[in-house]
């Protein structure tokens, strides 16, 4: 009895230690399933960004025969006098439901129409983690701030700046 306390501190010594050591096993399994994850995470990432680059080719072909004069647009006609397979086809390659939706919300500059390459490149996006109409708004904000220059050019010189052309606008067209 005289090393009582003795015992007592050694027993609580040991229960201190054995749940330390258990805290530690914790946190390396834990730590090792984080990392796990986001390795999983990233190849996840590079399959699916190279499942939607292996769809460009397919999707300008697609494209590609909604423009029958060859001019390397699609506009909103193009798209509404499309035979039905052609467009179900679309559909089917985008799992969407409604093309001429998707080629509206693309068509930020509302010219009526978009290039095919950046008609790819939007709908590749649009599969992106990124919300669509975010995306427009932050190519609307870019616009924005391309005719602010250039009304900043006028009110500083009294002359019209050179007008700048915009990627995919009807202009480049002509």
């Amino acid at each position: 009895l005289q090393h009582m306390p003795l015992a007592i501190y050694f027993a609580v010594y040991v229960l201190m230690v054995s749940i330390a050591l258990m805290n530690l096993v914790t946190a390396v399994i834990v730590d090792n399933a984080i990392k796990q994850a986001d390795e999983d995470r990233e190849a996840q990432k590079a399959w699916e960004m190279s499942k939607r680059a292996a769809l460009i080719p397919r999707l300008e072909q697609l494209f590609g025969c909604l423009d029958p004069y060859d001019t390397g647009f699609v506009t909103l006609s193009d798209l509404e006098s499309a035979p039905k397979p052609l467009l179900e086809a679309i559909n089917d390659l985008l799992d969407t439901s409604d093309c001429m939706l998707l080629l509206e919300q693309l068509d930020y500059t509302e010219a009526g129409g978009i290039a095919i390459g950046d008609l790819c490149e939007g709908v590749l996006k649009i599969t992106d983690e990124k919300n669509l109409e975010m995306k427009r708004i932050s190519k609307q904000c870019t616009e924005l701030i391309r005719r602010t220059a250039g009304l900043e050019d006028f009110v500083a010189t009294g002359m019209p700046a050179a007008p700048r052309a915009r990627a995919g606008s009807v202009a480049e067209r002509r």
